[in-house]
């Protein structure tokens, strides 16, 4: 999908929404996905045991596991959550977000770049998405939040 559709998309969820409206990642996040990316472009994954490293990709893996959640993954997928979201909340946030438009397939680095080109949500961003889309029920999966 490219950058343009993947924009179509978040201002279609959430309104319209600006560059500035985004927390542009680090540069130990953008590093992360760039290795994730490349990874991924081989068909390799990391062993699955490394999700167990991380809290954020632990959170979200047992989310989907014990709910059974139409959603696959891989470890670098899930491990990139990270690179956007700093909190369990915000993890789920990207798990909703990534349900709504990738229903049944594989969370991977390269789909969360495209659902979030220019970064997560900023902190006012986020919580006017969460008080006006999730919690006001707008979204398919807002029950799992």
């Amino acid at each position: 999908m490219d950058p343009g559709k993947a924009r179509d998309i978040v201002e279609e969820m959430i309104g319209e929404r600006h560059v500035g409206d985004f927390q542009e990642l680090s540069q130990e996040d953008a590093a992360f996905l760039l290795q994730a990316l490349a990874i991924e472009r081989t068909g390799q994954d990391l062993p699955p045991e490394d999700v167990e490293a991380s809290l954020l990709a632990s959170i979200v893996k047992k989310r989907i596991d014990v709910l059974q959640l139409p959603v696959k993954y891989t470890t670098l997928g899930l491990l990139s959550i990270g690179c956007f979201a700093k909190n369990p909340g915000k993890a789920i946030v990207v798990l909703i977000d990534f349900l709504e438009k990738f229903e049944n397939e594989t969370i991977t680095a390269e789909k969360l770049c495209t659902l979030y080109p220019w970064g997560f949500y900023n902190e006012r961003s986020f919580t006017d998405y969460v008080d006006n889309f999730i919690r006001a029920g707008k979204a398919r999966w807002a029950k799992i939040y």
